[in-house]
């Protein structure tokens, strides 16, 4: 896991920059959502359930109740402020470097 993303983050770049160029922003944010969807939705074949999905039966309604009062808390949002923080810094170096590199 560390040495894909170690991976990723030295050659994401590059290609980004070579897409930006080539085909433009329009096409090269498509083609790598695309991309992305692609790559992680194969990678769900591959994932096993630790828990079995349960048989739906009378006794047992397959409708689950979830109780939304966790979003009611202020730990909640304090938690998804950070969440929403931490991704940002995680982005944005991935975003904007193939923009600083110097264009030959």
């Amino acid at each position: 896991m560390y040495a894909g993303t170690g991976v990723g983050g030295t050659v994401f770049p590059f290609l980004i920059d070579a897409l930006l160029k080539r085909f433009g922003f329009k096409a090269t944010m498509l083609a790598v959502g695309l991309g992305f969807g692609v790559l992680n939705g194969s990678a769900l074949f591959f994932i096993k359930r630790r828990i079995p999905i349960p048989r739906a039966t009378p006794e047992h309604s397959p409708v689950i109740k979830v109780d939304w009062s966790v979003a009611l808390t202020r730990a909640f949002w304090l938690g998804l402020g950070v969440l929403f923080l931490t991704s940002l810094g995680n982005f944005n170096p991935t975003l904007w470097i193939p923009c600083t590199l110097p264009h030959s």
